[in-house]
């Protein structure tokens, strides 16, 4: 096995200093990327159904 593969080639500084706005600007610069949804455009795709109420049922 190569030693090269043994290590993450992730860089892990670069991902420390990252900010909010590099990362939505390589979202956006990225074709395959899903777009960015703000808090109300995600409340209203993402309506979650109340909880059911299971009941025993014994036959």
């Amino acid at each position: 096995m190569d030693k090269d593969n043994d290590k993450s080639k992730t860089d892990w500084e670069r991902l420390k200093n990252i900010t909010d706005k590099e990362i939505e600007e390589a979202v956006r610069d990225d074709p395959d990327a899903a777009p960015i949804l703000t808090k109300e455009e995600i409340k209203k795709r993402y309506k979650l159904n109340p909880p059911r109420i299971i009941k025993d049922v014994k036959k």
